[in-house]
């Protein structure tokens, strides 16, 4: 008896062994081994002579309008965290200026948040969705604006400026993935500089700091590790832009485009941080040259790989790439673009090599398809549910089932052979 209740204890044991490792989500909530996907992309796009807020594939496909503002202008928009709202800037009919709005994903029900006489300018979500930061002109005289960061609910309410001042212009404001502090650009007299700040106002830290450089358009990774910012070389008609990444302290900066003769920025990164959006061209507002305009182009987070994703004879710019699932157009079931499943070899080399087979990677595991399981990582934030709580398929759950039997038999039956 003593062989077969050490038998028992042995079975128990095994169970165990193999339900931790064989099912790890199973008992556990799954919210807590969610995985980050890529989404669509949300732009500005001055088709037929009007600024509308427009969403598409990440390949361009499907672009489908937003907003339908005639003679209105839309611009800077800013998916929620959980993609059920826009923020933007518009000067709708009856304001003085450019205000702060939100609308549903699909564009309904716009309401607006701010009612000063001063222009407010490029709202951005905090990561919880509960407040908004977004750049204020305070008029100082007649004609004399000094652009400092608002921080206000995502209702509207208690307006905050964040570092008071009536000396330096701040603008371009962007939440840290943690939501403990915000990188903006501060105007210094040899050129832009960016900065961080915690929410509260304290612990200022310049992160940039040649004289020699313009900087703008800051965006931390989503984890938090490193910032994408536009760094402008020279001034008037020999400036250059180029879309550049530095750590999160400032140190390290490397710049991701650098093609002659051609201007990059306005980059955002895509949620899992493995893909960068950002605009090539130069845009109608800088350049009257309407037959070159400013196009949506994307590449992997190392610069490489550039890839053209908007193509036609109007401005395209201020990207921002949503997460899975949110927005307005399918994004399908096969590629890395949610197109589903028409990836070219065109994209599939884009994607880090694939199998060139035209009908959407299932092997390639470089983190480009956002359909594929392989290709995702873990997320600690989101709180969706996975479409696989069980950690394992069902077969797999029975075949182990089965074996599990198999070896207690097994035990059991030599334990009963040698008891006494």
């Amino acid at each position: 008896m003593p062989s077969l209740l050490r038998a028992l204890a042995n079975v128990g044991v095994l169970s165990v062994f193999v339900f931790m490792f064989a099912f790890p989500a199973w008992g556990q909530d799954t919210t807590e081994v969610e995985r980050l996907r890529n989404g669509n992309i949300g732009f500005i796009s001055e088709r037929e002579d009007d600024t509308e807020i427009f969403e598409m594939r990440p390949d361009g496909s499907g672009a489908t309008q937003l907003t339908h503002n005639t003679a209105v202008t839309d611009l800077s928009p800013d998916w929620s965290p959980e993609g059920s709202k826009i923020a933007f800037t518009s000067h709708q009919p009856g304001s003085v200026n450019f205000d702060i709005y939100i609308m549903n994903a699909d564009g309904s029900n716009p309401e607006r948040l701010t009612r000063s006489p001063d222009g407010e300018f490029e709202p951005t979500w905090s990561p919880d969705g509960s407040q908004i930061a977004f750049e204020r002109d305070i008029s100082l005289a007649e004609g004399v604006e000094l652009p400092n960061i608002f921080v206000m609910n995502a209702d509207g309410s208690d307006q905050a400026q964040l570092l008071p001042s009536r000396t330096s212009s701040e603008y371009a404001p962007d939440w840290s993935p943690d939501g403990s502090q915000i990188a903006f650009v501060r105007t210094e007299p040899g050129g832009d500089q960016i900065y961080a700040v915690n929410i509260d106002g304290s612990d200022l830290t310049q992160l940039t700091r040649d004289s020699d450089y313009t900087n703008s358009s800051p965006e931390w990774s989503p984890d938090g590790s490193k910032i994408l910012f536009s760094r402008q070389f020279g001034t008037s008609v020999a400036a250059k832009t180029d879309v550049h990444v530095m750590n999160a302290n400032g140190s390290d900066v490397e710049n991701l485009t650098n093609q002659p003769e051609v201007n990059d920025g306005d980059a955002t990164w895509s949620p899992d941080g493995r893909q960068i959006a950002f605009v090539r061209g130069d845009c109608s507002e800088f350049s009257p040259d309407v037959q070159n305009p400013c196009d949506i182009w994307r590449m992997r987070a190392d610069g490489s790989s550039p890839t053209q994703i908007t193509r036609n004879t109007d401005d395209n710019y201020s990207p921002d790439w949503l997460p899975f699932g949110a927005g307005v157009i399918a994004q399908g079931n096969g590629d890395d673009t949610g197109n589903a499943g028409t990836d070219t070899a065109a994209d599939d080399q884009y994607n880090g090599g694939g199998n060139n087979d035209g009908g959407g990677d299932v092997s390639n595991d470089d983190g480009g398809d956002v359909n594929n399981p392989k290709d995702v990582i873990p997320d600690t934030t989101s709180k969706k549910p996975l479409p696989n709580t069980g950690g394992v398929p069902l077969l797999g759950l029975a075949v182990c089932a089965l074996a599990l039997v198999g070896v207690g038999f097994s035990v059991l039956r030599t334990s009963i052979r040698r008891d006494p």
